[in-house]
């Protein structure tokens, strides 16, 4: 499985996943990933994922530069950790590797699934708060306060205070229970937070 990150300057936009075709990334909106901005081309690169030799970028449009790694580049198999920058955005090719699932001996819990958050703004920007409880509590006293609790289906976010000021991929979460999916944007307080797993 591949993970496309897509940021622009240090604001992370959007994490796309792939295992396998080909895709397209550009301007125009019929593209696998559309990045709405002048200096990308409609049709800027495709990544060939089933390419022999390993993920094939190839850049589609001459008057459009790519770069990857801050080398500029035609064509260019992806590794991972790699950083492909078109225009003013970059996008970071990771490989994530599936993991074996243990099982558990009778009478204990399972262990809880990898996620966290990333901190978005602020003095602590990109810091990574990992989710190790099946409680998570996120806030202070006194002002707005969040939990993610973990359940069978998934983690989920609720609100023990400050209903009003905790906001999911932009809409107050008032008194629901709402599932997390990879990739949510979380706003407490003006903190802004990414939800991974």
């Amino acid at each position: 499985m591949a993970k496309l990150t897509v940021r622009f300057r240090s604001e992370i936009k959007k994490i796309h996943r792939f295992d396998k075709g080909i895709i397209t990334i550009g301007r125009d909106s019929d593209n696998t990933i559309c990045i709405d901005s002048l200096a990308i081309a409609p049709k800027h690169v495709i990544i060939d994922f089933e390419h022999p030799d390993g993920p094939r970028l190839i850049r589609e449009d001459d008057q459009f530069p790519v770069r990857i790694n801050g080398r500029e580049v035609e064509r260019h198999t992806l590794k991972d950790g790699d950083v492909v920058s078109l225009g003013k955005h970059n996008l970071l090719y990771q490989e994530e590797k599936t993991a074996k699932t243990e099982t558990a001996s009778p009478g204990f819990l399972d262990p809880i699934p990898r996620a966290g958050l990333q901190i978005l703004n602020g003095k602590h920007i990109g810091r990574l708060i990992p989710i190790k409880n099946p409680m998570t509590r996120i806030g202070h006293p006194g002002g707005s306060i969040a939990v993610i609790s973990l359940r069978k289906d998934g983690f989920h976010l609720s609100s023990l205070d400050g209903k009003e000021q905790i906001l999911l991929n932009g809409d107050p979460i008032g008194n629901k229970v709402i599932p997390l999916n990879d990739g949510d944007r979380l706003e407490i307080d003006g903190r802004k937070f990414l939800f991974f797993t």
